[in-house]
C-alpha cells in the first residue's frame, strides 16, 4: 500500500490545479475543432483536409505517451507535466502565427505530443494522489475536460462575432492559458511516484509481487482483447471524425455558424453529462457497449434529417451522450481480462484508439471530397453499427465497477 505523502489541503490544490488544467485542454480541443474548416479553406486543401488534418492530431498519441510515462516513472511526473505544457503552449504558438501548411503541420505535432504527455501525466498523478478516491479525481477532471471542450466552441463563437477574432485565436489564447497553467502546477505539490510492490524471498533478494505474474502469457491477446481493441479503434475514430466534421456539416445544412458552435458545444455536454451519471451508478458494462454503439448509430443517422438547428442542436448532444461511457468500459473490460497484463492491455487500446484517431477522419475527409459532408457523416453511422455488431460477440466477462477508468484524450 503506497503512504500518503501530502497533506489533506495539498492533495486538494493538486486534484483542482489539474482539473483546471484539464478545462483548458478541453477549451483548446473544442476551439480547434470549430476551427478546423477555416484552417482547411485557408491551406487551400479543401474538405478532404479537414480529415487529414484531425487525423495528424493522432500521430503523437501512438507513440509518445508510453514513452514519456516511463520517464515520469523514473524522474518524477512534474517535471514531464509542466515540460510538456511548455512544449503544448510553444506548439500553439507555431500553429496560430503558421502563414503556410507545413508549418502548420509541424506545429500540430509539437502541441499535440504536449497535450498528449502531459494530459496522461497529470491524470496519473490523481491517480498517485489517494489509493481510495484516485479515480474520483479522474472522473472530475474528465468531466472537468468535456465542460471545457463544450465551452471552447462558445467561447470563440463569440469572441468571433463580438471582437472579430480570426481562426487562430484559439491558439493565442490557449498559449496564454497554458503558460500561466504550467506556472501554478509548478507552485502545486506532487505525491511521490508509488512505490512498486515488493516481497523478499528467504534468502533475502527482492522479488516483485505486483500483478506482472503473467506477463508474456501466451492467453494474453485472445479473442475478447482483440474485440475489444476493435471496439475502442471504433469510438475514438467516431469521436475524432464527428467532433472535426461536425461544423462543416451543420454549416452545409443550415448556413449558420451560430448553429454549429452550439451544435458542437451540445455534443461534449451531452459527453460530460454522460460521463459524470455513469461515474455514480454500477452498470452492466458489456450490455453498455452495445446500447452505446447502437445508440450513437440511431442518432447520427438522425442528425442528418433534422429540419430544425435547435433539433440538430437536442440531436448532437445526445450523441455525445451515447459516445460518454464507452472509453472507461472498454479499457475496464481489457484491464480486467488481460491476465495480469493490465497495463499492457491499457496501452494496446490506446494504440487502437490512434489508429482509429488516423483512419477514420481520413476516410471521413476523402468521402466528403468524392461526394459530400453528408456522406461523410453516414461513415459514422456505419462505424457505429460495426462497432454495435462487435460488441455483441461479447460475452458475460468479469465487469469491475467501470469507475476505476476514466478518459484520458
Amino acid at each position: 500500500m503506497n503512504k500518503k505523502t501530502l497533506t489533506r489541503r495539498q492533495e486538494l490544490i493538486a486534484v483542482i490545479a489539474i482539473s483546471i488544467y484539464l478545462f483548458f485542454i478541453g477549451v483548446n480541443r473544442g476551439g480547434i475543432q470549430l476551427v478546423i474548416a477555416d484552417i482547411s479553406d485557408l491551406f487551400n486543401i479543401g474538405t478532404e483536409g479537414i480529415g487529414l488534418l484531425a487525423a495528424l492530431q493522432q500521430i503523437p498519441p501512438l507513440f509518445m505517451p508510453f514513452l514519456m510515462g516511463m520517464v515520469a516513472d523514473k524522474i518524477g511526473k512534474k517535471p514531464v507535466v509542466v515540460g510538456f505544457i511548455a512544449i503544448f503552449a510553444v506548439g500553439c504558438i507555431i500553429c496560430g502565427s503558421a502563414t503556410g501548411l507545413v508549418m502548420y503541420i509541424i506545429g500540430t505535432l509539437v502541441y499535440k505530443s504536449g497535450s498528449t504527455v502531459s494530459e496522461n501525466a497529470a491524470t496519473a498523478v490523481l491517480a498517485d494522489l489517494d489509493e481510495d478516491k484516485g479515480m474520483q479525481y479522474i472522473n472530475l477532471s474528465q468531466f472537468m475536460f468535456s465542460l471545457g471542450a463544450a465551452a471552447g466552441p462558445i467561447a470563440l463563437e463569440f469572441c468571433s462575432t463580438h471582437f472579430d477574432t480570426g481562426w487562430n485565436f484559439i491558439f493565442f489564447a490557449s498559449t496564454g492559458f497554458f503558460i500561466i497553467m504550467g506556472l501554478v502546477l509548478t507552485m502545486v505539490k506532487f505525491p511521490k511516484n508509488p512505490e512498486k510492490n515488493v516481497t523478499k524471498n528467504a534468502d533475502n533478494s527482492v522479488v516483485n509481487t505486483g500483478s506482472k505474474a503473467k506477463t508474456g502469457s501466451r492467453t494474453f491477446i485472445k479473442p475478447i482483447i482483440i474485440i475489444l481493441a476493435i471496439a475502442m479503434f471504433c469510438i475514438i475514430g467516431m469521436e475524432m471524425g464527428y467532433g472535426n466534421f461536425i461544423d462543416s456539416f451543420i454549416d452545409h445544412k443550415f448556413s449558420n455558424n451560430s448553429t454549429s458552435a452550439l451544435t458542437l458545444s451540445a455534443f461534449w455536454i451531452g459527453m460530460a453529462i454522460s460521463r459524470l451519471l455513469f461515474s455514480f451508478v454500477d452498470y452492466n458494462a458489456v450490455r453498455s457497449l452495445k446500447i452505446c454503439f447502437a445508440s450513437a448509430a440511431i442518432f447520427i443517422a438522425l442528425l442528418t434529417f433534422v429540419k430544425n438547428p435547435t433539433s440538430a442542436i437536442i440531436v448532437s448532444g445526445l450523441v455525445g451522450f451515447s459516445y460518454g461511457p464507452t472509453w472507461c468500459t472498454i479499457n475496464a473490460l481489457a484491464a480486467s481480462n488481460s491476465d495480469g497484463n493490465s497495463g499492457t492491455a491499457v496501452g494496446l487500446m490506446a494504440a487502437a484508439s490512434g489508429v482509429g484517431g488516423i483512419l477514420i477522419p481520413a476516410v471521413m475527409g476523402f468521402i466528403a471530397g468524392k461526394a459530400s459532408v453528408t456522406a461523410a457523416i453516414w461513415t459514422l453511422v456505419v462505424i457505429a453499427a460495426i462497432g454495435a455488431l462487435v460488441c455483441l460477440t461479447l460475452k458475460s466477462h468479469k465487469e469491475p465497477k467501470v469507475e476505476e477508468y476514466e478518459d484520458g484524450e
